[in-house]
């Protein structure tokens, strides 16, 4: 008995999965992505100027499932056949940092708060981290002397930030790889694109 994916035509409006919003602006909503969506962010995934992902690449994964950055997180890794370590959302520091030595963790995506962890906990300098070769940092700006304590004691290039949004469903913007720009969330992704308008009246503004 072979299994044979169900064949999507109408993928622009066809929901592929059901996520909840971070509620930044709000409460917290199921939002509703769909299959098209869903493609773009797999394409990004393949695109080795957004993620040079390959195939001794070791992922440790602590985000939720139920919001965008977890399961882009976890699809995008299921589809490019990396190997991921799932942990607790709540594991403590010790077993975060137990996993990244036990299983030579090389990348990571964590929100600045655990960035934030990473550069200031003690236990980091008692466990071997060495293997951490990336660093993406999505859900919120990520402070500069953070960014540099980390790029210091990991040795990588940069953090790279990532902005995306539930209802979009990918990556809207990532910031290159071995670039740090205060208050930047990086270059717009392919597939997407952004205006600039005044929040009062909606006009269109130039870029500053």
């Amino acid at each position: 008995m072979s299994f044979e994916p169900e064949k999507v035509t109408d993928i622009d409006d066809r929901v592929a999965f059901i996520v909840n919003s971070s509620g930044t602006t709000g409460l917290p909503k199921a939002v509703m992505v769909t299959h098209a969506n869903l493609r773009l962010n797999i394409s990004h995934a393949e695109d080795s100027d957004l993620y040079p992902y390959h195939s001794k690449n070791v992922l440790l994964h602590v985000m939720f499932f139920h919001h965008i950055h977890g399961f882009n997180t976890c699809a995008c890794a299921l589809h490019q056949g990396i190997k991921m370590v799932i942990t607790d959302t709540n594991c403590s520091p010790e077993t975060y940092l137990g996993c990244i030595e036990k299983y030579k963790v090389n990348k990571l995506f964590v929100v600045p708060i655990m960035v934030d962890q990473l550069a200031t906990n003690p236990l980091v300098d008692q466990h071997d981290v060495s293997s951490i070769e990336e660093i993406y940092s999505p859900g919120s700006t990520l402070p500069q002397p953070i960014h540099d304590k980390v790029v210091k004691k990991f040795k990588i290039k940069s953090v790279r930030q990532i902005y995306r949004a539930t209802e979009i469903g990918a990556a809207v913007c990532i910031s290159p790889l071995g670039s740090f720009i205060p208050g930047s969330c990086g270059k717009v992704t392919p597939g997407n694109s952004l205006k600039i308008v005044d929040i009062n009246t909606g006009e269109l503004l130039r870029y500053n």
